[in-house]
């Protein structure tokens, strides 16, 4: 994110309808993260007719208009300080031989969008998405003008499920066509005129600015049409994906008749793995957004609103939107043994005779590769610890399980044998793994948090202040 302005790739190759194909190149950004402008540039192709000027247009703020001749490499830089962030847009007029050419783009006649990011940090927004063995995933909701939607989201080995729920009053439908974009290609149908729904997949979560080829999106509209799309950097244009997506929409209403009150549609989605070109891991996080589309009426255009709380001209824009993480939960079953735990614990304490003296803390790796004089418990607690600290249901009776002693016994003897108390070991070594995620890698600190173990961000943010005294932003590089 950082400040960011960028130019929707797909709007590169705007060619102005002439035998010259002069084009727009920009703008580009360079250093934006610390100064606060870009360049735009007009090219002519090799053995094409020299501009004698270019003058661009630059519609900014929703109604200004900055007006300004290029200099002789037919190039401007412009200043973003008065520039609000969103949509800005942007036009070429160019003079040759007595003509003028206007460079803009077909898609919008405003001229050619830029979009201007300068929020400075990532959406940490988190949703769940269940195994499918789950009795009951977490339901979510948002609003977008008069409708509700609610969601859901179930994961396998095979596919990744979504069941949505519309409110809407008002169903409506336009039969789906093709538009034509840059003068040279034929898009995607226009579901997005129709009551509908996108859903986008990060699913390398790397926030990119615009969606790369491992970010996916699908349009499915109230009646049953779909559509798959994803970037394809070598052809600069979208491609198709979703042959074997499986979509089914129920409508609870009529369509196009704004004369009743319908109260709306359900749409379940069953993606594929494959489809995506992904293997699911059990708690991993992909970028995730929903865009609800609410056509009121046959003419009105339909009000976009995203769970994400993007602006509608950012949608593309993968860095603000939110995280879906893929969990499951760790079986409780290899944590105990129920009826037998009690008997042998009371055993193990009559016959213990041993006494161990109390010894420091290991640090991080220390413990597996220089393991102390502890007891065979210890050791054991300790192993449990490193190895399953990334569960969030690591709790001091699954330990005592394990180990075939009493929660109560367990803690006294870690704190004997250790010199600290269970608990705040376990939240000791999470700390060490996150310091080394955040020195290491890319991952969010939310991402971080749900990996070392912490199902709130708040918890973790609290426990690793705590303990190293230090906010998590203090470790990045």
């Amino acid at each position: 994110m950082r400040l960011k302005c960028f130019l929707c790739l797909f709007l590169l190759v705007c060619l102005a309808v002439t035998a010259n194909a002069y084009k727009i190149i920009a703008p580009e950004p360079f250093s934006i993260a610390a100064k606060n402008y870009i360049k735009l540039q007009v090219l002519a192709d090799k053995g094409d007719t020299a501009p004698d000027s270019v003058v661009f247009e630059v519609l900014y703020n929703s109604g200004n208009l900055l007006r300004r001749k290029s200099d002789a490499s037919l190039s401007m830089v412009i200043t973003l300080n008065d520039f609000n962030d969103g949509v800005f847009y942007v036009k070429a007029r160019v003079y040759h031989n007595g003509k003028c050419d206007i460079l803009s783009s077909k898609f919008d006649e405003a001229g050619v969008p830029v979009i201007l990011d300068r929020h400075s940090a990532y959406n940490e927004t988190t949703y769940q998405s269940a195994y499918k063995a789950a009795k009951q995933p977490q339901q979510y909701s948002y609003t977008c003008n008069n409708n509700k939607l609610k969601f859901n989201s179930r994961w396998d080995v095979d596919s990744l499920y979504f069941d949505f729920e519309v409110q809407d009053a008002n169903l409506n439908y336009v039969k789906p066509g093709y538009i034509s974009l840059f003068q040279t290609k034929k898009y995607l149908r226009t579901l997005w005129d129709s009551d509908c729904i996108e859903i986008g997949l990060d699913m390398q979560h790397d926030r990119s600015v615009w969606k790369k080829e491992d970010d996916y999106e699908l349009l499915v509209d109230v009646t049953g049409n779909y559509s798959g799309n994803r970037w394809d950097a070598g052809r600069n244009f979208f491609k198709n994906w979703g042959r074997h997506t499986r979509v089914k929409v129920k409508q609870q209403g009529t369509l196009n008749n704004n004369q009743d009150i319908d109260k709306g549609y359900t749409i379940s989605i069953a993606i594929p793995w494959a489809e995506l070109n992904y293997k699911p891991v059990a708690n991993t996080t992909i970028g995730f957004d929903i865009q609800l589309y609410d056509k009121d009426a046959q003419l009105d255009e339909a009000f976009r609103t995203s769970l994400s709380g993007t602006n509608p001209e950012s949608n593309d824009n993968t860095s603000e939107w939110t995280s879906l993480t893929l969990a499951r939960e760790s079986s409780n079953a290899k944590f105990y043994l129920l009826g037998i735990i009690p008997l042998l614990a009371l055993l193990w304490m009559i016959t213990r005779k041993r006494k161990d003296p109390a010894v420091p803390i290991p640090m991080a790796e220390e413990a597996i590769n220089h393991p102390p004089a502890y007891s065979e418990s210890i050791r054991k607690a300790i192993d449990l610890i490193h190895a399953h600290y990334h569960d969030p249901h690591l709790s001091r009776q699954q330990i005592a399980g394990q180990v075939f002693i009493s929660e109560k016994y367990l803690s006294s003897l870690f704190n004997k044998e250790t010199g600290v108390h269970l608990i705040h070991y376990i939240n000791k070594y999470r700390v060490d793994k996150a310091i080394e995620l955040l020195q290491h890698t890319r991952l969010s600190v939310s991402e971080i948090a749900f990996k070392v173990g912490y199902n709130s961000l708040q918890n973790f943010n609290k426990n690793f202040k705590a303990i190293s005294g230090k906010a998590p932003s203090n470790y990045r590089h």
